[in-house]
């Protein structure tokens, strides 16, 4: 069990509500900052679990006119290969919403692996107003995985990875990006992350084996089973 549960996390009342509840929640904080200065940047996270909050999303009423959206991590394939991260948004957010090619900002998965990171360095805002992360059941984040060299990354937003998972070629964000955005959520379903959810959350802790700590300032978006193992102080 982790020993503490920050008051930035958010449990939803159901495993089929989470998707709901979250996307309510991301669109107040996309709404305030269009608010604040009139349009937003969001990184978007990939990986399978954002497809839910993504559908949902695509059912709010929001000025997405003002919206700018980023990547966090891509894997270095083509954007209409199934692991793109580009596509599944593509297919759960940005077409429903009828979102233009202009206000896309992709990392190129199909050029060559140090190239695209370069050239999404120059694309990427200097400080995100919304990002969006999900995490692994070992505890990675974006493409950030445990031990990789990536994690003391200090100078660089941008970065190619080599990882063991599949496809091994990836271009991620590095931790500068998440200490430096103005908001940050987290987003976990389901019981295989109930455990790297409550070490990430603990208050002591390694972000080189759970790199997801990275995030503990941010806002988690938890379902009841990625919920499990934590309790109240």
């Amino acid at each position: 069990m982790s020993d503490v549960v920050p008051g930035n996390v958010i449990i939803s009342d159901g495993p089929e509500l989470w998707g709901r509840e979250g996307a309510r929640l991301v669109v107040r904080l996309i709404q305030s900052r269009i608010d604040q200065s009139g349009r937003c940047s969001l990184v978007l996270a990939g990986g399978s679990t954002p497809r839910r909050l993504y559908e949902e999303l695509a059912a709010l009423d929001l000025p997405w006119a003002r919206v700018v959206f980023y990547f966090g991590d891509e894997r270095m394939v083509p954007p209409d290969h199934n692991q793109s991260n580009y596509g599944m948004a593509l297919e759960s957010l940005l077409k429903p919403l009828g979102i233009p090619d202009s206000h896309v900002i992709r990392i190129r998965g199909e050029s060559p692996h140090e190239v695209a990171a370069d050239d999404y360095d120059l694309l990427f805002p200097e400080k995100p107003d919304l990002l969006l992360l999900g995490m692994g059941a070992d505890g990675h984040t974006a493409s950030l995985f445990p031990g990789h060299q990536g994690l003391a990354e200090t100078r660089r937003r941008i970065i190619a990875v080599e990882t063991d998972a599949e496809p091994a070629r990836r271009v991620s964000i590095t931790p500068r990006i998440v200490k430096q955005a103005e908001e940050v959520v987290m987003l976990a379903t389901g019981e295989a992350k109930a455990e790297p959810v409550a070490l990430a959350l603990r208050a002591e802790g390694e972000i080189e084996s759970v790199p997801a700590r990275l995030a503990r300032h941010g806002t988690w978006i938890l379902d009841p089973a990625a919920a499990s193992r934590l309790k109240d102080d």
